[in-house]
């Protein structure tokens, strides 16, 4: 069983580890508003590409951080606050129709990312 202080790091761990999922999806809203307004497709999804590398490296470094508490505290039910953690990058795993909505494309433009 972990000491006191183990927990509390490990408590506070668990809540950086979920404010940073919540950060991620902020952080790439914000980031994706400019790239909205570029006029070529090929651009707008090159940077696209950007944005989701750093989508997902700030929620590895969330599940870096729940590691960590379960390593100081060895409290199991971590485990399933990692396995909680894990629904985000599904949530944000990019898919066709998530480009889609992210960058606002036309139909023309759907037409050729379904191809």
């Amino acid at each position: 069983m972990a000491e006191g202080g183990d927990m509390l790091i490990a408590y506070v761990l668990m809540l950086v580890a979920f404010l940073d999922a919540a950060f991620s999806f902020l952080l790439v809203t914000m980031l994706l508003k400019p790239v909205k307004m570029l006029v070529s497709l090929g651009e707008r999804m090159d940077r696209y590409v950007t944005i989701v590398y750093l989508r997902f490296a700030v929620l590895i470094s969330g599940s870096l951080m729940l590691l960590v508490a379960y390593y100081l505290s060895g409290a199991q039910w971590i485990v399933a606050v990692f396995g909680a953690h894990t629904l985000f990058y599904f949530l944000s795993w990019p898919t066709r129709s998530r480009l889609s909505s992210d960058l606002k494309l036309k139909e023309s433009e759907k037409e050729v990312i379904n191809d």
